[in-house]
């Protein structure tokens, strides 16, 4: 009632002043009403959702101020700045909306139970619209009374009028203190709902919800349904829990995708109940959503869908833990790579230690490689050899060159490393001298495309390497553990042949095989400071 009172107290006299002060055309005036419409259509669909989900009393501490201020906008509206008038009815439209929708629910929890209840709804009804019709009549009475009132503030001149909208601004206070003292049951406070609204892209939420709500084609509410995900706007978990229930396996599929691109951690409860659902045919997606939350608080349920009877949702867990970034889920994985192989989740493991930079995975992918027929599977294993390494990229990269220019760039590669090896700080003179001679044949041979012979040069390469940094051991107590499982890696992979594999893996190999000494000649050696190696105990380099 105090509410509809301070309305009712300015509403009758915006017309007139509109007319009379700011001398606006009635087709003017027209259009201002039309975006108040709008405004308050906008108003119903957004805020009946909000106290739908949170009830209406969050909603309405959240808009009794910015209702109450409303009509001191109309104080500052003058002839020449009246683009204000448009701002409070839009204002006014969009906030007088959730106001009158939260006001319903508000009395519903508070009516009694059994057969008088309509009556206290008539009762109720009546009563609000008497005490709005006291606001109109109080309003003409001031009118009457501050006719002649008029004065000078600054720039400003204040009329009769002025002080009814300031007066109705003033009583638009008196629901805000009242409001406290009503019991409803809502879930949350004001604060929490301001909170989830100002979250996220609440513009990009309001327009896709209404397109999901709107269009009849699969196709673009699935989009819509992904976009409302993507808005981030924690109201948006409702509507995507929702449409996990949709008809269309599409906009479900796209709702599990969405609930992980939200970021909230409420969305966890409803994936892992899809995950955890064998009658469900969004588990996978489930499975990938709580990786993309990237929260411990999804890592059990991942873990034990590691050991699920269907491969594919073994293979969506894997996945989805490697975005969840942590030592302890590295470790995991890894446990589970080593631990017993399994054909049909392997490549996935070590694709995801390889893009999390683990070493680890250079033997036990090379020891597997000859079990998988199929090359794009093979492929798919190098590459992650090649991540794992420390070169992102670059193996699938060097592999789609034509062979002219792959073979000119492997050759920069071999050339460079080289130059950077015998640099290392650890080698003798002697050392120095063999690398080079060891590098100027292997880019002879590659020349040649004699691969074998190329192996063999570079296995030499590693054994020389070995005997350099262990001659140094003393006095190099700091000597890198990742150099020495580099060398480690590719004496691993120098030992294959990958002639069994088919001769379609050949620039595989030579790629791999340039990547392999790239990263081991980049690769720096921590030394003590000052540190001078030992001279060679022979002569003849």
């Amino acid at each position: 009632g105090s509410s509809q009172f301070a309305i009712g107290l300015a509403a009758p006299f915006f017309s007139v002043y509109m007319l009379e002060h700011l001398r606006l055309t009635y087709t003017t005036i027209s259009i201002f009403t039309a975006i108040n419409m709008m405004a308050s259509i906008a108003g119903y669909r957004i805020w009946a959702g909000l106290i739908d989900r949170f009830g209406g009393k969050p909603v309405l501490q959240l808009l009794l101020a910015p209702l109450a201020m409303v009509p001191l906008l109309w104080i500052f509206a003058d002839v020449d700045s009246y683009w204000i008038i448009p701002v409070a009815f839009t204002i006014g439209g969009f906030v007088g909306a959730g106001v009158s929708v939260g006001m319903t629910p508000l009395m519903f929890d508070l009516l009694p139970q059994g057969r008088k209840r309509p009556i206290y709804l008539a009762v109720w009804s009546a009563t609000v619209s008497l005490i709005y019709g006291i606001g109109p009549l109080l309003g003409s009475v001031l009118s009457r009374a501050l006719v002649d009132l008029e004065f000078q503030i600054g720039f400003k001149t204040i009329e009769p009028l002025h002080f009814i909208f300031f007066f109705s601004g003033l009583a638009g206070v008196v629901p805000l203190v009242l409001l406290p003292a009503v019991k409803d049951s809502s879930i949350i406070t004001s604060r929490s709902l301001l909170r989830q609204i100002s979250t996220g892209n609440l513009l990009r939420y309001i327009y896709n919800s209404a397109v999901y709500k709107m269009s009849y084609s699969e196709h673009r509410r699935a989009r819509a349904i992904l976009a409302i995900g993507r808005s981030r706007s924690p109201l948006a978990v409702g509507r995507l829990v929702e449409s996990l229930r949709d008809a269309s396996s599409e906009v479900r599929r796209q709702a599990a995708h969405a609930l992980g691109e939200n970021g909230s951690r409420d969305a966890i409860k409803y994936l892992v109940r899809e995950l955890r659902d064998s009658s469900s045919d969004i588990r996978g997606e489930s499975a990938e959503a709580l990786g993309r939350l990237g929260m411990f608080d999804g890592v059990e349920f991942l873990l034990d869908s590691l050991d699920d009877d269907d491969p594919r949702i073994r293979i969506s867990a894997i996945q989805a833990l490697s975005e969840i970034k942590g030592a302890e889920v590295k470790e995991l994985l890894f446990w589970h790579l080593t631990n017993d192989f399994e054909i049909s989740t392997f490549p996935t493991l070590v694709d995801v230690l390889g893009a999390m930079g683990d070493r680890r995975i250079v033997m036990p992918a090379l020891r597997h490689l000859h079990k998988f027929r199929s090359k794009a599977i093979r492929l798919q294993l190098l590459n992650a050899i090649a991540n794992g390494l420390g070169a992102q990229g670059k193996f699938y990269k060097l592999v789609g060159y034509e062979e002219h220019r792959r073979a000119s760039i492997i050759k920069r590669m071999l050339v460079g490393s080289g130059t950077l090896l015998v640099g290392k700080p650890f080698l003798s003179q002697c050392d120095i001298e063999i690398l080079s001679r060891l590098f100027t044949t292997a880019i002879d041979q590659f020349e040649a495309e004699d691969n074998d012979e190329l192996k063999r040069t570079f296995a030499t390469v590693v054994f020389h390497l070995r005997q350099a940094t262990s001659r140094n051991k003393e006095n190099n107590s700091k000597m890198s553990v990742e150099f020495m499982t580099l060398l480690q890696a590719l004496d691993g992979f120098l030992g294959m042949d990958f002639r069994k594999l088919g001769s379609d893996m050949k620039a595989a190999e030579e790629t791999l095989l340039a990547i392999f000494v790239t990263q081991l000649a980049s690769h720096t050696v921590s030394l003590k400071e000052g540190f001078n190696p030992e001279p060679a105990k022979y002569t003849d380099c």
